[in-house]
């Protein structure tokens, strides 16, 4: 995830630097240097883009995104023997790690059993046979036709299930911190905190809507 853009940018590229950010997150332009604002999809978009999903393949694999925050990368690796036969269970091989980690990561029992059902109409081993340009292709049509606006990309899905888990989990506790950060695959607790942060200044402005 970046968390700043644009720095030493030419004078001549700061206005086109900001005119890109203007729409990242909803939030007026920001200067080079500064932090970019986390977008994600909240718990209704990410099912509305699912369900918009013009293909049976890019359904589920915006599905297990979403369901188990990994990356595109780790998501379109996914092959027929990572899928456990004894349990709701997806193997994943961990990006941006410097030794390669291999774990499983639970899965609904609803996606389970589309999974199975899907490899069973499969020809080779891997369950996403496509390229992260086409991903994002589709990810854009299914986005428009849930009716979102703003730019979207597969990360989104990653964010939205860390964010939507540490709002279901209840806070900033050191237990929360811990099992975000390993759902997530985080090397760094500060990665972690980014999404902590984000749902403390939803429940503040939760509390102004109130108050007002």
């Amino acid at each position: 995830m970046k968390t700043r853009c644009g720095l030493d940018l030419p004078i001549e590229k700061v206005a086109l630097h900001q005119a890109r950010c203007s729409a990242c997150g909803g939030h007026p332009p920001h200067p080079p240097g500064t932090k970019h604002q986390v977008d994600y999809f909240s718990a209704a978009e990410s099912l509305d883009v699912i369900a918009s999903a013009d293909q049976k393949h890019w359904k589920l694999l915006f599905w297990v995104m979403r369901d188990t925050g990994v990356r595109i990368g780790e998501a379109l690796r996914i092959t027929r023997k990572d899928i456990r036969p004894d349990a709701a269970l997806v193997g994943i091989h961990r990006e941006k790690r410097r030794a390669k980690v291999y774990e499983y990561v639970p899965v609904s029992s609803d996606l389970y059993d589309e999974l199975r059902w899907y490899m069973a109409g499969l020809r080779g081993q891997m369950l996403f046979p496509y390229h992260f340009t086409s991903a994002m292709v589709a990810l854009k049509r299914a986005a428009t036709r849930a009716g979102i606006t703003r730019p979207v990309h597969t990360h989104m899905f990653r964010h939205g299930f860390a964010v939507n888990a540490a709002k279901l989990l209840g806070g900033e506790a050191l237990e929360v911190r811990s099992v975000i950060q390993r759902a997530m695959g985080h090397v760094k607790p500060e990665t972690t905190d980014i999404y902590l942060e984000l749902t403390s200044k939803d429940a503040g402005d939760a509390i102004r809507k109130i108050l007002d």
